[in-house]
């Protein structure tokens, strides 16, 4: 599986600094990590999620693109992201909004960029 870059469930907002690097999905369990630099210890370490909450980048009309070490975020389309009670979800992120990607994950990220584009 080639890595890719999404939103956790219906509480984090849709925005640069709130993406996760999805490594693996294994039995409907994805493991992920924030890809933001700076959230702290807690957020640095790989954790599960269920696969049925992601919503890849590409939902909200996103394409990715890493550019020395951020994550650029570009809006190319129209989201086709809902909440769960079906309402549209629209990205919030600012169009000139990037991230800055933490060090050990920047290669991962670029290749999940390349994927998406």
């Amino acid at each position: 599986m080639k890595p890719f870059l999404a939103i956790l469930g219906y509480f984090d907002s849709p925005e640069p600094s709130q993406v996760v690097l999805v490594s693996e999905v294994t039995d409907g369990e994805a493991t992920v990590q924030y890809i933001v630099a700076g959230k702290g210890k807690p957020f640095e370490k790989p954790f599960t999620y269920p696969e049925d909450r992601l919503h890849r980048l590409t939902t909200f009309g996103i394409t990715p693109e890493y550019n020395t070490g951020r994550l650029l975020c570009h809006k190319r389309g129209e989201s086709n992201a809902t909440y769960e009670d079906g309402k549209p979800r629209r990205w919030q992120g600012n169009p000139w909004a990037s991230a800055l990607v933490r060090e050990d994950l920047r290669s991962q990220v670029k290749e999940a960029c390349e994927v998406a584009s």
